[in-house]
């Protein structure tokens, strides 16, 4: 295989952070411990890629008047992981190669790519994929809010995410799919509902930064997040099961996925190692 660039990258999985739509909250970003080769090759060759990357690298190439002829390749695919964190890995590794082809900032670079992203998803999922893109050219977790920089995570801690496959009906494009946001029919709850959602984030992030580390707390936080799933889209909590701190909802392209979440990496079993 011809490759034209190689890059080894954390994957990035959204932990804390509901989309409300029209509304601006922090999403918390965690990384997997594990790092994968993520490669840009011809686009005749044949490997693990995703659709709306070579979707994207198309409507950049209409943009950009050039023909890229690039793919973005994964190499051994963890599909364990939601698709967002695939989707995110291969268009940091994107953002990456066009920053280093064109010398330009690679902020700058990942911020371009959200311009285009409209063309292909929601604009609150796509602050959440980039909330994802910037954990991984940061090499750690972090705190983003659309529009301010990131809070990077200086000592990060060992966390389990377990990700299971459970149906909650009508799923596809959960976003799109939103005729009526909370706040369309109330601005006044859906200010409340915002500053609600967004406190959660903040506040799960310094429980699980805290030495103490409350399990009760981010327990509570979960389950507020839970409510905020159903408030707005109307999905029953996951089925918690009996290790974890809490089973909660977090955003993914096409239908959301419910994850369990463990605070101690002695008890990750058939689960994800990741860095919080």
């Amino acid at each position: 295989m011809n490759k034209l660039a190689e890059y080894i990258l954390h994957y990035p999985i959204p932990m804390f952070g509901v989309p409300l739509r029209g509304r601006n909250n922090p999403i918390y970003s965690a990384i997997t411990v594990k790092q994968t080769k993520v490669f840009v090759t011809d686009k005749k060759e044949e490997c693990s890629s995703i659709p709306q990357v070579s979707k994207l690298i198309d409507i950049l190439e209409e943009e950009l008047g050039e023909n890229l002829n690039i793919k973005i390749c994964i190499h051994n695919p963890d599909y364990s992981l939601p698709y967002i964190s695939h989707y995110s890995i291969s268009t940091a590794a994107l953002s990456l190669l066009l920053s280093e082809l064109f010398e330009l900032d690679i902020i700058d670079v990942t911020e371009s790519l959200m311009g285009i992203e409209v063309e292909l998803f929601d604009h609150v999922l796509i602050r959440v994929i980039q909330a994802l893109r910037l954990s991984i050219v940061n090499n750690s977790p972090l705190l983003y809010r659309y529009g301010e920089k990131p809070v990077i995570v200086k000592e990060p801690v060992p966390c389990c995410m377990s990700f299971r496959k459970i149906s909650v009906g009508n799923e596809k494009n959960y976003t799109k799919q939103l005729v009526y946001s909370i706040g369309d029919y109330d601005s006044e709850i859906g200010d409340l509902v915002t500053k609600i959602a967004g406190l959660t984030v903040i506040k799960a992030y310094n429980t699980i930064h805290d030495a103490n580390r409350d399990l009760m707390l981010i327990n509570t936080y979960c389950r507020i997040e839970n409510m905020l799933w159903y408030l707005e889209y109307s999905f029953l909590p996951p089925p918690k099961g009996l290790q974890e701190v809490c089973n909660k909802w977090i955003p993914n392209i096409g239908s959301p996925v419910p994850v369990s979440i463990t605070l101690n990496r002695d008890e990750c079993k058939g689960g994800v190692e990741v860095l919080c």
